[in-house]
């Protein structure tokens, strides 16, 4: 679906510009007491906030698509009346061509070839060579687990640890789909992410100390972000519905989520308010627009009809742009429009040779080899 590719286009130039803005940008500066200290930004800082500041929102962007493609087979499956089992090695193995293979890579790239070139190099760095055991935990995307380990390497392959605890949970979020309805499961993973982000703060001040600790315990755990992957197979149910709701509806949902996103960035003013409930609404408001985008007709206006080209051409290489993308935005050697150009480049690079060959391996799962001969049963007769 080109609507979804340009959904992962606009995530994914979200996290580069989150990341692009440096670090004075990236955590919210609360007081003592909780409520944020206004910054001095002038016009054109405050102009930026949405995408500086509100760029990690990309990532939220992304879990609710990644709920809808992944549901999205089963869906249509259910909805046409085919109650076949899941196919869950099948599954597994889609998911592991899709992910690992680009991920080891770039793993490799950043955990061992940069360290070592630094070394032979002579160039100094403030960061040491990952050793044995933060790689061990990379590689097997437990490195979100462990305060030490969630941001090394590479800082955004915090994200990946999480989708693959969505993935391992997939079998059990579809049980509960099919016996239960959407409406209950979304209401329960609701209430199971509040009731854990509430026990954190009554356990943890959410304070500077703690940073590390709430980056554990909320932001890479599935349980308390479940609700956002499961609003993406909501969505995938609403579409493969024969009376789709989204039908009709285009305006209405984007006008929804451009309201939810807004109030996300309200709740950002006090630190409770963010930890508990901002995730909830940037999820929703992504969900809604992802919602209008799958529901919109085609647009007679030669200029978005361009700009939608462009950015489905940048979702289809979103993930290798992703894997790359931190680590040289981050390069303190380079001017920062130096580093996004590199970054940029690199991440198109590395998903034409990385990304998108596994890609194709993965659909590949489950197919018959071609040129295989497949046997036709004749029609039994009724007994």
């Amino acid at each position: 679906m080109r609507a979804v590719d340009r959904l992962r286009g606009v995530a994914i130039l979200l996290v580069l510009a989150y990341h692009t803005g440096g670090l004075e940008w990236r955590l919210a500066p609360y007081r003592p007491d909780g409520w944020i200290a206004w910054p001095t930004l002038g016009i054109a800082g405050w102009l930026a906030m949405p995408l500086l500041h509100f760029g990690f929102t990309g990532v939220h962007c992304f879990f609710v698509l990644s709920g809808f493609c992944i549901h999205l087979r089963a869906a249509r499956s259910r909805a046409a009346g085919i109650r076949d089992p899941p196919r869950l090695r099948e599954f597994f193995l889609r998911r592991f061509w899709r992910i690992y293979p680009p991920y080891w890579m770039a793993l490799a790239l950043f955990g061992i070839a940069v360290p070592l070139a630094a070394r032979l190099l002579g160039i100094h760095t403030d960061e040491a060579a990952p050793g044995a055991r933060d790689l061990a935990l990379h590689a097997t995307m437990l490195h979100t687990l462990d305060e030490r380990t969630i941001f090394s390497i590479n800082p955004a392959f915090w994200s990946l640890a999480t989708e693959e605890q969505f993935y391992l949970a997939y079998p059990l979020a579809g049980i509960a789909l099919a016996r239960f309805g959407v409406r209950r499961v979304l209401s329960g993973a609701l209430v199971l992410s509040l009731v854990w982000r509430a026990a954190v703060l009554s356990a943890l001040p959410p304070t500077v100390e703690h940073f590390m600790a709430y980056r554990v315990l909320i932001h890479s755990l599935f349980l308390p972000r479940w609700f956002e992957w499961l609003l993406g197979c909501a969505l995938a149910e609403a579409v493969a519905s024969p009376r789709s709701p989204l039908v009709g509806r285009a305006r209405p949902l984007a006008l929804l989520g451009a309201l939810l996103l807004l109030c996300g960035m309200a709740v950002r003013v006090h630190v409770f308010a963010d930890k508990l409930a901002s995730d909830a609404l940037f999820s929703t408001g992504f969900a809604a627009i992802a919602g209008a985008a799958l529901a919109a007709s085609p647009t007679r206006s030669r200029a978005l009809a361009l700009v939608g080209q462009a950015l489905a051409a940048v979702g289809r290489r979103a993930y290798g742009l992703y894997l790359v993308h931190q680590p040289l935005v981050d390069w303190a050697a380079l001017p920062r429009a130096a580093g996004v150009a590199l970054a940029a480049l690199a991440g198109w690079a590395f998903s034409g040779a990385f990304e998108r060959p596994f890609e194709r391996r993965s659909k590949q799962v489950g197919r018959p080899p071609v040129g295989a001969k497949i046997a036709i049963l004749p029609p039994c007769d009724p007994p």
